[in-house]
């Protein structure tokens, strides 16, 4: 694991001793498409959407072949002060309902959310798939998901504290059971860098960074669980990098599993560490190391590079490496994906 993480380290101080690129074509890309986006709330119904189409190859399982990631329509809109989302996704060729809410201020400081939504646990998992950096979320932002509840949410000290809480249905879905996220960021040097799209691409060439600090629990009587979890970002001059990490307490042993592996997540603090550099306003190279601390000794490397195409992140094409060793062989993989996010 040293070995892994001071390569990591040598190769963003080599890429950092590189030519430094000129953003302002990539930010003046941003401001289009934030102005089209808030044309089109103010207009009445927007519809949105992205398709994410990929070619995966694992041969270690026998895998070989082109599926949608994902095939997402939006319906997002405003009825007096009140704005609202339905989305769905199209991907297994029939609608299944993602995001269904409404949201409205209680007062200046406060607002809030109803409905099925993304739990606010952590930046990764709340960032749109369509605006990753590589294929998959981080491994502890797989293990999220959305959920039926409240949530409140607000700002404070000049917009530099972002707060959510959240009480949703949980495990035991509508028994008597309830979840119970809570989280709170800040951006620690300039304005922040827990953006719109991972990456560096939403960066400048200023030091940008955020942190932030979540706690959740599940009372399910069957796979009850508390986790806390830390997560930064910064961003500067091209260079990107963040981490994130969770420790899991579960209420039994074998109860909460890794959603992608079927590891017992109950005693492990498993981590990510991920960086990238833009070579080129539409050229990102990016690596990411996760331990699953396990007693396995499982961990994942995954290497991509993305090609920005429209805007950042409106068409893009992505190649992943990604690497899973484990002493549990049966997980082990080896697998490479090609495909396009294209988004509208």
């Amino acid at each position: 694991m040293q070995k892994i993480l001071l390569g990591l380290a040598a190769s963003v101080a080599f890429t950092a001793s590189a030519q430094a690129n000129d953003t302002s074509w990539m930010q003046l890309d941003n401001e289009i498409a934030q102005l089209s986006s808030s044309v089109a709330a103010e207009d009445g119904v927007a519809v949105s959407g992205y398709m994410a189409n990929f070619y995966n190859s694992d041969s270690d399982n026998n895998i070989g072949g082109w599926e949608f990631k994902s095939l997402r329509l939006n319906f997002a809109g405003k009825v007096d002060d009140m704005s609202f989302k339905v989305s769905t996704s199209l991907k297994s060729g029939t609608a299944s309902l993602k995001d269904a809410y409404v949201k409205w201020a209680l007062c200046d400081e406060v607002g809030i959310t109803l409905g099925q939504f993304k739990r606010p646990f952590s930046w990764n998992f709340t960032t749109s798939s369509s605006r990753l950096l590589f294929y998959d979320n981080t491994m502890n932002g797989e293990n999220e998901t959305r959920d039926k509840g409240l949530m409140l949410s607000g700002s404070f000290g000049e917009e530099m504290f972002d707060w959510y809480a959240a009480v949703t249905n949980g495990d035991d879905l509508t028994g008597d059971k309830q979840h119970y996220t809570a989280r709170l960021t800040a951006d620690v040097a300039g304005k922040g860098a827990f953006n719109k799209h991972e990456g560096a691409i939403d960066g400048g060439e200023d030091f940008d960074a955020s942190v932030g600090l979540a706690y959740a629990k599940d009372d399910s009587s069957t796979t009850g669980y508390d986790k806390v979890g830390v997560e930064g970002a910064l961003t500067v001059n091209g260079l990107f990098f963040s981490f994130d990490m969770v420790d899991w307490n579960a209420d039994a042993p074998g109860t909460v599993l890794d959603d992608d592996t079927g590891i017992d997540l109950d005693g492990t603090t498993p981590f990510s560490l991920t960086g990238s550099y833009l070579i080129t306003d539409k050229v990102e190279v990016a690596a990411r190391f996760e331990d699953f601390d396990d007693a396995a000794n499982t961990e994942r490397m995954t290497i991509g590079v993305n090609y920005y195409t429209i805007l950042p992140h409106k068409m893009k094409w992505i190649l992943n490496y990604q690497d899973l060793t484990s002493d549990t062989g049966a997980i082990e993989a080896t697998v490479i994906r090609a495909g396009f996010v294209m988004s509208f």
